[in-house]
C-alpha cells in the first residue's frame, strides 16, 4: 500500500468503519496465489478482483501479484472499473483504488495497520471483521463466490448489515 493510502485510511477510519458495519464496503479480501502455483495467473486474478470489486469487496493484491497483473500493463485503476456503488463510493472519497497494490517498499508502514484501526472502532478482534486473505484458484467466478460467501459469513456473525440482509438493531 502506498503511503498515501494509508494516510486516506488512518484519516478517514471512522468512515471506512461506517461503511464495512452497515454494509457499503462489504469487504476487503486479500488475494495470495495457492500453495505450489506456478506461471503468471494475471487473468484469472484480474477477473477475480473485477468480480470482487463488482461485488462491493476490496481487493488487496501482495508484491507478487501487483507485479505479475503490472507486468501484463494493468493498474489498479483498469481492475477498479465497473466497482460496486458502496466501494466505488467511498474510494471516490477518499481518492483510492477498491483494489490496492500491497508493497513492502516502505519499511516504516504496515499492511495491518489501517485494519487494526477498524478493530480499534468495532471494539472487535480483527479475526471477526469481515477480512481476510483467500488463495484463489483457476475459475475467478467460483473464486468470487467462496470468498463473497466467507465475507458475508463473517458479517452474519458480528451481526453487520449486508447486501440484502440487516437487523434493525445493527443502526443502534
Amino acid at each position: 500500500m502506498s503511503e498515501s493510502i494509508y494516510a486516506a485510511l488512518d484519516k478517514n477510519s471512522e468512515m471506512f468503519y461506517k461503511a464495512l458495519k452497515y454494509g457499503r464496503v462489504r469487504g476487503v479480501a486479500a488475494l495470495v496465489p495457492p500453495e505450489g502455483a506456478e506461471g503468471s495467473r494475471a487473468a484469472i486474478l484480474s477477473k477475480t478482483a473485477r468480480e470482487l470489486v463488482e461485488r462491493d469487496i476490496m481487493v488487496a493484491l501482495p508484491g507478487v501479484l501487483a507485479g505479475e497483473l503490472k507486468a501484463e500493463g494493468l493498474t489498479a485503476e483498469q481492475l477498479s472499473r465497473g466497482a460496486g456503488y458502496g466501494v466505488a463510493e467511498l474510494c471516490g472519497y477518499l481518492g483510492i483504488e477498491p483494489v490496492v497494490f500491497l508493497d513492502a517498499q516502505n519499511p516504516d508502514t504496515r499492511p495491518l495497520d489501517p485494519f487494526e484501526t477498524l478493530g480499534r472502532h468495532a471494539n472487535r478482534d480483527l479475526t471477526d471483521l469481515p477480512l481476510a486473505a483467500f488463495p484463489f484458484g483457476d475459475d475467478p467466478l467460483s473464486n468470487a463466490d467462496t470468498i463473497d460467501e466467507a465475507l458475508h459469513q463473517k458479517r452474519l456473525g458480528i451481526e453487520w448489515c449486508d447486501r440484502f440482509y440487516c437487523r434493525p438493531d445493527s443502526f443502534s
